[in-house]
């Protein structure tokens, strides 16, 4: 029999927790292993993905952008210089003061004047008033020309035609304004290509299968950041590309509506 005795248990102690340790740091192996695979994967289809919208998606130079700025600033001046002057909304309280206003200056009488629900015409958004005035012919002319002064676009209302009589007008007249939350929605800006969804991943975690990961860590991140400057800079250039169209079609509403 073997005699317990003579054993020395710190030996198989020793043993034991050495075995221990061994089977530990295997596994530790392993999983440092497989997380750098996965890391190394997941950081390789992050860099494919921003290689490929950089190389579909080339962003506008700060020059391009200052040149399309200084476009709308000559569109804005161009439009302001206009008389009357389409804009994007229009003040119907202020409108009905003017317009009597316009009817004392020219020793006219307001039978009736009545603001209508406004409604859309395109991309025009119209705010008619019903007009009965009272007069002499000759100052009820001066009266209507006296509109074209209150610096709103107009137009008689195709629906209701003036009627005039001796000393007497009734008329439907329509304001104008430029629907231009409208007129945006169908030049939107959102780019044909969303960027490229990335994870964050830390390679700090990995002890010991490194390799490359630092960098192809540091590629991805610097690839992330310049694709995002490209990415505001499309969305900026289209943003000013979609005002520089409102403003061209506000000037050609407008020299329309004075024709």
């Amino acid at each position: 029999m073997v005699d317990l005795d003579d054993f020395d248990w710190r030996k198989v102690a020793g043993l034991i927790i050495f075995a221990v340790l061994v089977m530990a740091g295997g596994i530790f192996v392993i999983n440092d292993y497989l997380s750098a695979k996965r890391m190394r994967s997941v950081l390789d289809d992050q860099l494919k993905a921003l290689s490929e919208f950089e190389q579909t998606y080339k962003p506008p130079s700060r020059a391009q952008l200052e040149e399309l700025k200084g476009r709308q600033g000559s569109l804005k001046k161009e439009l302001e210089a206009l008389s009357p002057r389409l804009e994007t909304e229009v003040d119907t309280g202020k409108l009905e003061t003017k317009i009597e206003n316009q009817a004392v200056s020219n020793n006219v009488t307001l039978e009736k004047m009545e603001f209508q629900p406004s409604s859309k015409d395109g991309f025009l958004d119209i705010f008619p008033v019903y007009i009965i005035a009272l007069g002499p012919n000759e100052r009820l002319g001066k009266f209507i020309s006296g509109l074209n002064n209150l610096g709103v676009p107009w137009r008689y209302s195709k629906s209701s035609p003036p009627k005039s009589s001796k000393g007497r007008i009734e008329m439907v007249i329509e304001f104008q304004a430029f629907d231009q939350e409208g007129w945006y929605q169908t030049y939107p800006c959102n780019l044909p290509a969303e960027l490229p969804a990335t994870t964050e991943v830390d390679v700090g975690k990995i002890k010991i299968f490194k390799d490359n990961l630092d960098d192809l860590k540091f590629q991805v991140d610097n690839a992330k950041s310049k694709m995002s400057e490209a990415d505001q800079a499309l969305k900026e250039k289209c943003d000013i590309e979609r005002q520089i169209s409102g403003l061209e079609k506000r000037i050609k509403l407008t020299q329309e509506a004075s024709k």
